[in-house]
């Protein structure tokens, strides 16, 4: 008996001269476990920030901005591809955007979306201080679970 597709697989086409196609893979849980610091560090710019424009943007953009930084550590979470290295070197600019763009739908737009609000409502009572130093524990906590790369 055979399984269904995924259907949060995705395909992308990258390619500086020559196009071909990589699967874009949902992040398992697990994994997105040990990606939580970096999402965690979004959260922590936005409230920094004081939230001065709208915080689902700046969220986004900030969330987008940390995928985007750390591609290279994301790929082996999110493809089946053996070198992240030659992923990046073998890709423009807006296919990688395009790759940073279907892992935050896919993985974490709805959570963006929670964290958003908890963020607005941090804001609206201006918890921020003891919120940055829960949150630094929780970076802490989470980035022990990434992997060295080096």
């Amino acid at each position: 008996m055979q399984g269904e597709i995924n259907p949060q697989i995705k395909t992308v086409k990258i390619g500086v001269r020559d196009l071909r196609e990589i699967e874009i893979l949902p992040i398992s849980y697990g994994d997105q476990k040990k990606l939580s610091a970096l999402i965690i560090a979004a959260a922590k710019e936005v409230i920094k920030t004081g939230a001065t424009q709208d915080v689902d943007e700046q969220f986004m953009s900030a969330v987008l901005g940390i995928l985007q930084e750390n591609l290279e550590k994301i790929i082996p979470f999110i493809t089946d591809e053996d070198d992240p290295q030659a992923i990046l070197n073998n890709s423009t600019n807006n296919q990688l955007i395009e790759i940073g763009t279907i892992v935050y739908e896919e993985n974490y737009k709805k959570l963006v979306a929670l964290a958003k609000n908890l963020v607005g409502l941090i804001l609206k009572m201006g918890l921020t201080e003891k919120t940055q130093s829960v949150l630094t524990k929780l970076q802490h906590t989470s980035s022990e679970n990434i992997p060295s790369t080096e």
